[in-house]
């Protein structure tokens, strides 16, 4: 069980669960396991981000002026209200999740096997939101009196997935040099999801249920499988060289022969050269290992279920049916497939207590998954379709290493880099269209650009005058350059010490709070270079028009690099502490504990709106952000 009371006076979360697992040795070939898992959590929420509601986001977008500036009795009034509005605010959700997993095992010879898994995942959420007339009296939205716009917002969703597995694995050998391992199988995932929205407004203060004078709901519910075969390939040649060779099978029936079957071939080969005889013989333990490794092989991603069918919506007016076009349709629409070829060495030095990484990779996607606008000349809504290529290519380095190693003392040094180029290579004829943010500074996809960059206008002050360019790449969301590092100490095997983190650098976001404060009139320093201030005071004088925010997009956009250490920790193990206790040990851990960051928001916490685009999601859009809390744990472990 697990509580917590979050950072402010609204957010508590409780998490519940249970777990259980099984094994049985049926017969002396025959094996059962199974596992079975309970799961129930508990939030409270409050509004914040891209909502008029919200507490935080109005504070950082200016809603309030700038605090900075209210004197003790102005701000004191400003806690006090905002206080009372997170005591108003009732957003709840709930989840509840039941898994249950069972696994057969026959093993016909020591080389020959059949596994068997059946299991099910059925996961039940209830979000609800509970708006009185009380706590939008409080937060400015109706005026004082106001009796009849509470309301109340119910969304439910039971889904449920049973899923099932065959597979075969046989091994064989040729003398001691020749290793064959063979796998066939095939798997199937059913997928049942319903959903279903009620708001009812007009309702009473006090209330839970919904008794509003007006009530709106709206249901969806879909039911589809997706199953495929594979097979597999294992070869090892004098424990040296390994060739890997597989094929999969996908299908799915929300589609059916629209799509069809689909092919997905592997192939693998590795090779250790240290194990050659010539290479112990050259370099014993100096340069103790070495080894390539190349990689080819395709996947796949379906389309949202049931995106290619032309759909219709029915509407109540004045007591009869309506109808109108809902989903266009796109009879043409298939799966996106990405081809990825990858080689790499790993080469270990002294004995292993020093070893390098490298990774170089292609990745290509084609009939990438979009959903670009239809011209407004089709009264159509945008519809999902098949519109190019896009490409992904970079390498990683990485390093692992033993810094001392003696009888009392290990430490260790672990770290990564990742160079990751994205482009968009073909857009399939499509014009230029936005997937986030706002049409003046937002997220596009364009061919020849990184996915998802970010557009809009670049303002210089040339000899006085603004020079604007419109439609300037103004940076990418996702940054080309990230990795992770840690570093892990022991004593005596008693003391431990351990911290790790993650880095990026590269990318770019937008400060939408600063936007917001700049309508709201409040000036930030720093925000703009001394010209820009100059140009706009000297335009004002003048009684000449001054730049606004669309002119001044470029200023919204920050550097995205950042440092976090993700945590710290240590634990020391007293040993035998009293006659019943073999073992004490002593924990103490700090997650989130330091945050080093270029911009003024946190670069992790940020939205794009994109959720319509088939999951595409590049982040970067800053509003009313809340960074991950610093947390303190301790930990107390007894062995008896």
């Amino acid at each position: 069980m697990y509580y917590d009371n979050s950072f402010n006076n609204v957010n508590e979360q409780i998490r519940r669960n249970i777990r259980s697992g099984f094994t049985a040795k049926i017969t002396d070939k025959f094996t059962y396991q199974g596992s079975m898992a309970f799961s129930s959590f508990g939030y409270t929420r409050d509004y914040n981000a891209n909502n008029s509601l919200a507490r935080y986001g109005s504070i950082e977008g200016g809603s309030f002026g700038d605090v900075d500036q209210l004197n003790d009795e102005e701000f004191n009034d400003l806690k006090n209200n905002l206080k009372k509005q997170g005591e108003l605010t009732d957003i709840t959700d709930r989840v509840k999740r039941f898994q249950i997993s069972n696994k057969f095992t026959y093993e016909f010879t020591d080389n020959f096997m059949i596994n068997a898994i059946v299991g099910f995942d059925s996961r039940n959420n209830r979000q609800e939101n509970i708006q009185t007339n009380a706590l939008l009296i409080a937060k400015g939205a109706v005026p004082d009196g106001t009796t009849n716009q509470g309301s109340i917002e119910r969304a439910t969703r039971d889904f449920f997935t049973l899923t099932g597995e065959i597979n075969a694995q046989h091994k064989a050998y040729i003398g001691d040099d020749f290793s064959f391992i063979s796998s066939i199988g095939g798997q199937f995932f059913r997928n049942d999801d319903f959903q279903q929205s009620v708001v009812g407004s007009g309702v009473t203060d006090g209330a839970i249920t919904i008794n509003g004078s007006d009530i709106f709901a709206e249901d969806y519910q879909s039911g589809f499988a997706n199953y495929g075969l594979y097979f597999s390939e294992n070869i090892s040649f004098w424990d040296k060289l390994y060739i890997d060779l597989g094929l999969r099978i996908d299908g799915n029936t929300a589609f059916g022969e629209d799509i069809g079957l689909l092919y997905l071939p592997k192939f693998g080969a590795s090779y250790i050269i240290s194990e050659e005889n010539f290479w112990k013989n050259t370099f014993g333990s100096t340069f103790s290992s070495f080894k390539l490794r190349g990689n080819w092989g395709q996947a796949t991603n379906f389309p949202t279920p049931f995106s290619g069918d032309l759909t219709i919506k029915a509407n109540n007016y004045l007591g009869n049916q309506s109808f109108e076009f809902l989903n266009p349709g796109n009879r043409d629409l298939t799966s996106e497939t990405v081809t990825t070829t990858e080689f790499g060495a790993d080469l270990g030095f002294f004995n292993e207590r020093l070893r390098f990484g490298f990774t170089y990779y292609n990745g290509v996607t084609e009939d990438a998954l979009f959903t670009p606008p239809q011209p407004d000349s089709s009264g159509l809504d945008p519809q999902l379709k098949n519109i190019g290529e896009i490409s992904n290519k970079g390498f990683e380095v990485s390093l692992q290493s033993t810094l001392v190693n003696t009888e009392k003392h290990n430490l260790q040094f672990n770290a990564s880099y990742n160079k990751n180029e994205n482009k968009v290579v073909s857009s399939g004829g499509a014009p230029e269209f936005n997937v986030g943010g706002f049409t003046f500074l937002g997220s596009f996809v364009k061919e020849g650009f990184p996915l998802g960059y970010l557009r809009g206008a670049h303002t210089t002050i040339e000899n006085g005058t603004a020079v604007i360019k419109r439609n300037q790449n103004l940076g990418t969301t996702f940054a080309p350059h990230f990795g992770n590092f840690s570093l892990n100490y022991t004593f005596n095997n008693k003391l431990s010490f351990f911290l790790n983190g993650d880095y990026q650098l590269g990318g770019q976001g937008v400060a939408v709070d600063d936007v917001l404060r700049f309508f709201s009139g409040v000036s930030d320093a720093d925000r703009f270079p001394q010209e820009i201030l100059d140009y706009q005071e000297a335009q004002a004088n003048a009684g000449a028009p001054t730049l606004t925010f669309f002119d001044l997009a470029s200023y919204w956009v920050e550097d995205t690099d950042f440092v976090k250490i993700r945590n710290i920790g240590a634990s020391y193990n007293f040993g035998k502490f009293v006659k019943q206790v073999e073992s004490f040990t002593l924990g103490f851990n700090v997650s989130n504990p330091f945050n080093f960051s270029d911009t003024s928001f946190d670069p992790e916490a940020t939205g794009a709106g994109t959720a319509r685009q088939n999951g595409f999601a590049g982040g970067g859009f800053g509003f009313g952000t809340e960074s991950a809390p610093r947390i303190y744990t301790m930990s107390l472990k007894f062995k008896l």
